[in-house]
């Protein structure tokens, strides 16, 4: 019984959780999407570009830290774009 109860709490403090964290990327997403439907992703050339971020790279800590994004936007979407354009 009590393993029972344990794991009913530890799964209700996850679903929280999830919920908080997902309330707030939620609105960080949808105003990164208004922004990144303004700008062209493509210039007159035909090549692709890194657009840049409209926020800083800490503006999702605790939940994603500065690090984390620096290497996701400056490394591997950069590579993804890089290797679009080859």
């Amino acid at each position: 019984m009590n393993s029972n109860r344990r794991d009913f709490i530890k799964k209700g403090a996850l679903l929280a959780m999830a919920g908080v964290v997902n309330s707030s990327l939620v609105k960080s997403i949808s105003t990164v999407g208004e922004t990144i439907d303004k700008e062209e992703s493509q210039q007159p050339g035909g090549a692709f570009s890194l657009p840049t971020l409209p926020y800083s790279y800490d503006a999702l800590e605790p939940y994603i830290d500065k690090m984390t994004m620096e290497i996701h936007h400056d490394k591997h979407h950069k590579a993804y774009v890089d290797n679009l354009n080859k």
